[in-house]
């Protein structure tokens, strides 16, 4: 094989390769006698069938196709390794005339990983943030724990409703036709409603807060337009309600008794609950700090970079975004484009350009980022691998055979596992390269 290049601008390179006539006829037998051991002809055996009868029945351009085919993976590789290219993508192919016996010629179009000109490491500097646990952190996690524990509790004393109750009302609701009651939704459903809880709108609390156990409330709700339920989304429903009872919340007290409740077991004694919350907090905020330094270090290696991105590679990864965007809004929001364009106070233009911004970034990260593990030389070892696949059969609850054969048949799922190592490593690497400047930060106010 011989090969030149034919041309280059920025990333696109351009080689054609030349396929000597000999190796091309030598191509195509193998490819007649592989064919002739997969086609079934009547008359014939399998690996018996005569390339003219082949010819007849499947036509040269079938032969050529199979020889080809062959050849591309090779002939591609031959051409990587000796110019020694990094690809961003699987480059075109534009095959002049394919004939046996004459030489072929193969023009591929390369698309190249942009140079990437990197500062020295111990410039770039990282922030990492220090979290503390306080006392009031830890009861504050007791008391959400106690509350998601609390019981509902008859209010004996009769007195009206307040904000701070929970009410037992039968109910049933309409959708109304201008005044008049139209298709009935529900009919006599009983349901306990926290007045205190945000997600309950005014209309209902403002309707029942002041009324008494055995009043009837009627209140009219204006459904949004968005709502996920056409029959109502955008109408007026009515619910008519007979308050049944009123009850109140009753948080219980932090006893062993409790604690060991709450635990499952594993404390026995209220101060063995505060301790542990107190670990799995440091330890959660330990995960934080290290994924913070992690991004730290990575946006301030981008931003210390040089690259210098393709135009189209630029305005492929724009609308690939656009089109991903438009999808989430029509079939997730269930909204027309052009509505939710106008929602959010911009146009096709203005969006356009945002998302081109998003698309630089994100290129320019995954440049960095690859550019630096090659440079390092981070692969992702057998042991990596072996470790990663027993770590997700576990918190996915599958055996691991089971989740290696799924691996083996997923060829994209088990490539997306090595990159997402391989990614987590050289950000490790890039962490231990740079300078690290610790900075404390209020936890709760940064939950």
């Amino acid at each position: 094989m011989k090969s030149e290049i034919v041309s280059q601008e920025k990333n696109t390179l351009v080689i054609k390769a030349v396929v000597d006539a000999e190796t091309f006829s030598k191509t195509v037998s193998n490819a007649v006698r592989e064919l002739s051991n997969k086609v079934n002809i009547k008359g014939f055996r399998k690996g018996h069938v005569p390339r003219k009868t082949l010819e007849m029945f499947l036509g040269k351009g079938a032969i050529y196709d199979e020889a080809v085919e062959k050849l591309l993976p090779k002939l591609m590789g031959d051409i990587i390794q000796e110019y020694d290219l990094t690809l961003m993508e699987d480059p075109k192919v534009k095959l002049g005339q394919v004939q046996d016996g004459s030489a072929l010629e193969v023009e591929f179009t390369f698309s190249l990983r942009p140079e990437v000109k990197f500062p020295e490491l111990s410039s770039v500097t990282a922030k990492r943030p220090v979290f503390k646990v306080t006392d009031e952190m830890v009861e504050e996690e007791i008391r959400r724990i106690l509350e998601a524990n609390a019981t509902h509790e008859p209010v004996t004393e009769d007195r009206p409703i307040t904000s701070e109750d929970v009410v037992e009302v039968l109910y049933s609701s309409w959708i109304l036709d201008g005044e008049d009651l139209g298709e009935k939704l529900e009919d006599s459903q009983v349901s306990k409603i926290e007045l205190f809880n945000p997600s309950i709108r005014t209309d209902i609390v403002d309707a029942l807060v002041g009324k008494s156990v055995g009043d009837d409330v009627s209140v009219d709700i204006q459904v949004d337009p968005a709502y996920n339920n056409p029959k109502v989304a955008g109408k007026m429903v009515r619910y008519a309600m007979s308050v049944r009872g009123i009850l109140k919340v009753v948080v219980p007290e932090l006893t062993d008794q409790m604690a060991e409740k709450v635990s499952q077991g594993e404390c026995k004694t209220a101060e063995e609950l505060r301790s542990a919350i107190r670990e799995a907090m440091e330890k959660s905020f330990e995960r934080r700090a290290q994924e913070a330094v992690r991004e730290s270090a990575l946006e301030e290696l981008c931003a210390a970079c040089q690259v210098d991105i393709p135009e189209d590679m630029l305005q492929r990864e724009r609308d690939h975004m656009l089109v991903h965007e438009k999808q989430r809004v029509t079939q997730q929001l269930k909204k027309e484009w052009d509505q939710y364009l106008k929602e959010m106070e911009t146009d096709e233009a203005a969006f356009a350009a945002k998302m081109e911004e998003r698309a630089r970034e994100i290129i320019k990260r995954e440049l960095v980022l690859w550019t630096l593990a090659d440079r390092e030389g981070i692969d992702v070892s057998p042991e990596d691998l072996d470790g990663e696949i027993r770590k997700m059969s576990m918190s996915v609850g599958v055996d691991e055979s089971k989740f290696r054969s799924f691996l083996a048949s997923n060829r994209q799922r088990l490539d997306e596992m090595v990159s997402s190592i391989r990614k987590r490593k050289t950000m490790d690497w890039l962490v231990s390269a740079v300078k690290v400047e610790n900075f404390d930060t209020d936890a709760k106010a940064d939950a």
